[in-house]
């Protein structure tokens, strides 16, 4: 893991030009200074690696031995990066947004405001 992320910090901020480690912005607590967040992308063509075909069977090997791991306990399932939010907008998409009571109320008051209605 640490590994990793340096790479990705070298790559994405040292290479880029921008902040990196510490002297990354905390992009949630100021927003009167520029974030200067860099950005890194890698595109590979897996064909000159190995046949898709085979990179798409070891891949769904490698899903199904993750998801098929021991697990701890309580925990019933074993998710991948980004499965939980994919689950989650299907969710939203099907069923709305839900809304707390104080975002309900605001919004009602800001609508009656407006001459608009809450349904």
């Amino acid at each position: 893991g640490y590994a990793v992320s340096l790479m990705l910090d070298v790559l994405s901020g040292v290479l880029s030009g921008a902040a990196f480690g510490p002297y990354l912005c905390n992009m949630w607590n100021d927003f009167k200074n520029p974030q200067n967040v860099g950005h890194y992308f890698t595109v590979l063509d897996v064909k000159k690696f190995v046949p898709l075909d085979e990179f798409k069977a070891n891949l769904d090997t490698m899903i199904r031995d993750i998801k098929s791991s021991p697990r701890a306990k309580g925990v019933d399932e074993i998710f991948l990066p980004g499965e939980m939010e994919y689950r989650k907008r299907q969710q939203r998409l099907a069923n709305g947004i839900p809304l707390g009571a104080k975002a309900l109320s605001d919004l009602a008051e800001i609508g009656a405001r407006m001459n608009l209605r809450l349904n």
